[in-house]
């Protein structure tokens, strides 16, 4: 299983409104660890998250 995420957004001249949605189905999944760096810790996973965001460009 994967991580599902969605954003919706609506732009108007300069600006900009957006939110994402973050672990749409709230699934449980570790991640983390690099063998590399002898890194070996597992981080559980964010409940589903809201993320808006406001843009103005200049």
């Amino acid at each position: 299983m994967g991580r599902t995420d969605a954003s919706v957004f609506y732009e108007r001249e300069k600006w900009k409104l957006q939110v994402n949605v973050l672990n749409v189905f709230d699934r449980r999944y570790y991640s983390g660890g690099e063998a590399g760096v002898f890194n070996y810790t597992l981080n559980p996973s964010q409940p589903i998250t809201l993320q808006p965001s406001v843009t103005y460009k200049f």
